[in-house]
């Protein structure tokens, strides 16, 4: 998706942990920019610059809730995947072979979500069960 919230609404897993963001009051309401054609937020960037954030999860959110970037790594184990029946073994748009021995992996964040629809729970487990890298 590559966006924190589209114009028709949708949302990737980014945009989801930005909701949650707002109600813990972390960050300001979300707003739509006319100019960029975006919905985002008006934040600060971990060098103190202001700016509107659409693409990645805000500096203050990522900071404030101990994670390592704006779209961290996250890391799926075999059993996960297997929960989330998500197959293990499957072949790639680069025509690469993974199987269970690929496991655990690592992969950002938005991957997870965009490439390999891991739902929004399954991204949480993995939060919940290793952290981010």
């Amino acid at each position: 998706m590559g966006r924190l919230r589209t114009e028709d609404g949708g949302q990737c897993c980014l945009g989801v942990a930005c909701e949650v963001g707002e109600e813990l009051g972390i960050l300001p309401h979300i707003r739509y920019d006319d100019s960029l054609h975006e919905w985002g937020y008006d934040t600060v960037s971990e060098s103190g610059l202001y700016h509107f954030e659409y693409e990645v999860l805000p500096y203050p959110l990522w900071s404030a809730i101990g994670l390592t970037s704006e779209n961290p790594d996250f890391v799926m184990s075999l059993d996960l995947a297997y929960k989330a029946e998500m197959e293990p073994d499957y072949t790639d748009e680069d025509g690469t072979d993974h199987s269970y021995t690929d496991y655990p992996r690592s992969e950002a964040a938005t991957e997870w979500n965009d490439e390999y629809e891991a739902s929004f729970p399954v991204i949480a487990d993995m939060l919940e069960e290793f952290g981010c890298e």
